[in-house]
This record gives structure tokens, sequence and C-alpha cells, in this order.
């Protein structure tokens, strides 16, 4: 045993598992390296969890069901005085152990794994590109976020990591970009006149995140226009409904014509506007450094002393 081997399983692994602080213990670096190479472990864990695609048709499905006992339950309550549970409370009840499942098999993988470096990894990535499980919608698919986004793009180009994490539905709807669209869009009523899409203007929630969290950093150099102007860009970008579910891009959202972030013009047309803007983030100097500044805060920093 030897001190790199000690700094290799525990400040880049999960903690040394049995028999890992002696494999280490012969080449530290040559034994983290060696787990950035070939395809991931095939993980039962995961195989038993359902897609993004799958999980999102469930919300609609039980949204409808919870109005329908609701309102059988108003009435029921109006004879007894006391008011029914709300939606609010109730998806929780359904959703969270869904959640649990998708936490029960994170850290399974996270025990076992035979690279534990990779793992930690996944979880660097997976905590840059954050979503957030406070919608009922996002609750649902937060899990597959890092199974679809994050874990087949880890060996990859951050230009295509940045593009699965910005197409992926939990960040699309944490972010509300379902609900960003063109000036002068005028969202189609639906059947009956129920649950109009409430999408009436432009969002900038995505643009601003991927600029001051994703990329460039808070003081990356960017300025409000560019929020906006890349806003525009990626409005179109949306989720699908209870039968077309998943990303997709429909174009009489989009605002057309040319947008210009970071000085540099983007006349692209439809969705290739949006992933040209995010190729050139993906490669910009202040990415670079605002990512190995956090890469060195996780694994490196503050690195407590060792007595051996």
């Amino acid at each position: 045993m030897n001190r790199e081997a000690v700094i290799a399983v525990n400040r880049f692994g999960l903690g040394a598992a049995p028999g890992e602080l002696v494999a280490a213990s012969r080449d530290p670096r040559g034994w983290l390296l060696a787990q950035l190479r070939g395809p991931e472990p095939a993980y039962p864990q995961l195989a038993a969890l359902g897609g993004s695609d799958d999980l999102l048709k469930e919300y609609p499905r039980w949204l409808m069901s919870m109005r329908a006992e609701l309102r059988r339950g108003a009435d029921a309550a109006s004879m007894q005085d006391r008011p029914p549970q709300g939606i609010e409370q109730r998806f929780g009840k359904h959703f969270f152990p869904l959640a649990a499942k998708e936490v029960s098999a994170r850290f399974g993988i996270a025990a076992t794994t035979p690279v534990p470096f990779k793992e930690r990894l996944i979880w660097f990535w997976s905590n840059h590109f954050a979503v957030s499980a406070i919608k009922p919608t996002v609750v649902a698919v937060a899990g597959a976020f890092e199974r679809e986004a994050i874990r087949p793009n880890l060996n990859g180009r951050f230009s295509d990591l940045l593009l699965a994490a910005t197409k992926h539905p939990a960040m699309i709807l944490y972010l509300d970009n379902h609900l960003s669209v063109r000036s002068g869009f005028q969202a189609p009523q639906a059947p009956g006149g129920a649950n109009r899409p409430r999408a009436t203007g432009l969002n900038e929630n995505l643009a601003r995140e991927i600029l001051e969290l994703h990329t460039l950093g808070v003081n990356g150099g960017y300025a409000q226009g560019d929020v906006t102007a890349f806003a525009r860009a990626l409005t179109g970008w949306t989720v699908g409904g209870l039968v077309d579910t998943g990303f997709r891009f429909e174009q009489r959202r989009h605002e057309p014509g040319p947008q210009t972030v970071l000085g540099r013009s983007y006349a692209q047309d439809g969705i290739a506007q949006g992933e040209s803007i995010l190729r050139d983030l993906a490669t910009h100097p202040a990415t670079a450094r605002h990512i190995a500044t956090k890469l060195v805060r996780h694994f490196v920093a503050d690195e407590p002393p060792l007595d051996l």
C-alpha cells in the first residue's frame, strides 16, 4: 500500500473495495486510466428501469386518473364538510417509488462497480448538469437523465455530452423550455377547450443555465443580450405529449432569423441554429477554464494530509 494508491481509491474513486488498494498500489495512475478505457460494465440494476419516453407517458395518465378521483372525492367531501386532498399532495405516492428505485440502483452500482473512477465521473457530470425533481414530471425522469444523457457520453466529446443533456426531457421540463416560443405564437386550442398549453412567450431559463453553469461560467463574458438571443435559438426545443413523448423540435414554435451570441451570428434555420451555438460554447476557452476549475475542486482541492 502507498500514499498514491490511497488517494486513487478514495479521492478519485468511491472508497476502497476489497482488493482495490492492492490493485491500485501496483500503478495508481494506470489503475485509474484503465477504468476509462472500454465500454461501461453491464449493470442489471439499470436494465430493469424504464426509459424516459415510457416514464413521461405515465404522468398525464396518472394526472387524468387523479383528477377524476378528486372530482369524485370532492362530491363526497362536500357531503362530509371536509376538503379533498390535493394533487400536489398525492403525486409523491405514485412517483417517489420510481425515484427510490433509481436511487437504489445508483448506490447499488457504486457499492459493486469494478470502475469506481468512471462512476465518480458520472456523478460529477450529473451534478454539473443538475436537474431538480421538484416538479412531478421531472421526478419521473430525473434518474433516466443520468442513464440516457450522462452515462452513454462519458468517454466522448464534451459537445456531445452538452447536446445530450440539453435535449433530454428532464432538462427541457426542469427549465421550462417546453413553454418557450417565438413572438406571436398562438398555442392551438386543445379538443374540448381543456388543457391549453401555457407556452405564451420567450423563456430564458435554459439558455441562462447553459451559459452560467454548463459552459462559460458566471464570469465567462456573456451579457444579457447573449442570453436572450440564445433563448430565441432554443425556441421549439420541447417535449412530446402522451403519445409522442421524448425530445422533439417544433418549427412552428421556433423564432426565425439569425441570432447573435458572443459576437457571432448564427443564421442556421431550425434546430441546427441551437445545436451550432451549443457546439461553439462547448469549445470556448471560458468553458474549458470553468469546467477545469470544477474538476480540480471536485477531485484535488483541499486534499487532506495522509499519515501512512
